[in-house]
C-alpha cells in the first residue's frame, strides 16, 4: 500500500483560522472534507464508518488529531472531485454512505478537463451557494484562466456572494480558538522586543505612556500563560541573543517600522492599492500535512522576501538549497578568473 491522496480537513466560517489537513494512506482517489465549528461528535462517527469503505486507511496519529479537532467542530460538507464522483465504483460508496448533492456534497470542479468532460450543466446542476443545508447547488467551480483553450477563461461558480465566498479556507493550518488567541499574545509581545517599538507606535498614533504600558501588559502576560520562553524563542529562531526579534530567516533584526511601513515596488511597476508590509507572519516549521503548526513558538514575524524564498520548503531545506547555490556560484566564479 502506498500513499496516493490526501484527504483535506477544510473548516468553514473561519476566517482567523485556516484549517489543519491530515495525512492518510489511501488505496482510492482522494476526498475533500470540510467541516464548521461548534459541533457533535456525530461527524466523527460517519466519517470512521465511511472511511474503511471508501478504501481510506487513516493513521493512528491522525485520528487522535481527528479526535481533537471534531470535539469542537459542528457540520460537514464533503467536496468529491469530478474524477471521484463519475467513478462508478467510488459513486456506489457514495450512495452508500448516504452522501448526496446539495445536500451534505458537492462535485468540486478545479481542472478544466474535467469541466469540458463533465459540464455540470449536462446534469442540470446549478452553483452552491450556501454553507448548510440546503446547499442551494450541486457544485462548486475554481478553475484558473488558461490560453491553452479557446474558452480558457476564469471558471468561478458556486459560494461567490459577499457572505459566502468559498465553501471554506483551504489551507496548510488550523488553530482552535485558544491556540489562535494565544498565538497572537505572542506574535504581539515579540514585536515588542524590536528596539524601536515604542518609537513607531507613538508615531503611528498611540501616546508614549500606552505604549509603555501595552508593552508591559502584554510581556507579563506572555510570561505568566508560558508564551515568552526566551530560550525557545531563541531555539526557534524568533529572538536573538539579545532577546529581539529577528527573521528567522536571515537572522537579521527587525525593526518596528517594518510592520507599518508598506513593500517597496520596483520603479515603474507600482501598485496603488497594494497592502503588503515589510514584515510579515512567518512559521518556522512549515506548514505540512498532518502536522499542526500553526501555533505558539511557531510563529515569528519575517521578512516578506525571506517569506517568499522559503515559501514551503521550510527554513533547513532552504538553507541547504542556498548553501548549494552559492558553492555553484563560487565554482563559476573561479573557473571563470
Amino acid at each position: 500500500m502506498k500513499t496516493v491522496g490526501t484527504i483535506y480537513l477544510v473548516p468553514l466560517e473561519m476566517r482567523d483560522s485556516p484549517p489543519v489537513f491530515f495525512r492518510a494512506l489511501m488505496v482510492a482517489p482522494p476526498f475533500y472534507v470540510s467541516f464548521r465549528p461548534r459541533c457533535s461528535g456525530l461527524l466523527l462517527t460517519m466519517i470512521r464508518s465511511c472511511l474503511p469503505s471508501l478504501g481510506i486507511v487513516v493513521i493512528g496519529e491522525v485520528m487522535s488529531l481527528w479526535n481533537q479537532v471534531y470535539s469542537s467542530q459542528n457540520g460537514y460538507i464533503v467536496l468529491i472531485s469530478p474524477a471521484n464522483y463519475f467513478d462508478e465504483t467510488t459513486n456506489r460508496n457514495i450512495k452508500e454512505q448516504k452522501l448526496i448533492l446539495g445536500r451534505n456534497a458537492l462535485v468540486y470542479y478545479e481542472g478544466r478537463n474535467d469541466w469540458i468532460d463533465n459540464p455540470p450543466k449536462k446534469y442540470g446542476w446549478e452553483p452552491a451557494q450556501n454553507r448548510k443545508y440546503p446547499l442551494g447547488g450541486q457544485y462548486v467551480a475554481r478553475i484558473p484562466a488558461t490560453t491553452a483553450h479557446s474558452d480558457g477563461r476564469k471558471i468561478n461558480e458556486g459560494f461567490t456572494g459577499t457572505d459566502n465566498k468559498g465553501a471554506g479556507i483551504r489551507v496548510y493550518e488550523y488553530a482552535s480558538q485558544q491556540t489562535i488567541n494565544e498565538s497572537r499574545l505572542q506574535l504581539e509581545a515579540i514585536f515588542w522586543t524590536c528596539r524601536d517599538a515604542i518609537e513607531h507606535t507613538v508615531f503611528s498614533g498611540m501616546t508614549k505612556a500606552d505604549a509603555i504600558l501595552r508593552k508591559k501588559v502584554i510581556l507579563e502576560n506572555c510570561e505568566r500563560r508560558g508564551l515568552f520562553d526566551q530560550r525557545k524563542l531563541f531555539a526557534n529562531r524568533i529572538l536573538n541573543g539579545d532577546n529581539v526579534a529577528i527573521c528567522p530567516f536571515c537572522l537579521e533584526e527587525l525593526g518596528a517600522s517594518g510592520f507599518f511601513s508598506r513593500l517597496k515596488q520596483a520603479s515603474g511597476r507600482e501598485v496603488n492599492d497594494l497592502t503588503v508590509t515589510e514584515l510579515n507572519l512567518f512559521h518556522i516549521d512549515a506548514l505540512r500535512v498532518g502536522t499542526s503548526n500553526h501555533r505558539p513558538y511557531n510563529l515569528g514575524w519575517g521578512h516578506h522576501h525571506c517569506n517568499i524564498v522559503v515559501k514551503d520548503e521550510g527554513i533547513e531545506q532552504t538553507l541547504q538549497w542556498l548553501q548549494k547555490v552559492l558553492s555553484r556560484n563560487d565554482t563559476h566564479k573561479s573557473s571563470a578568473g
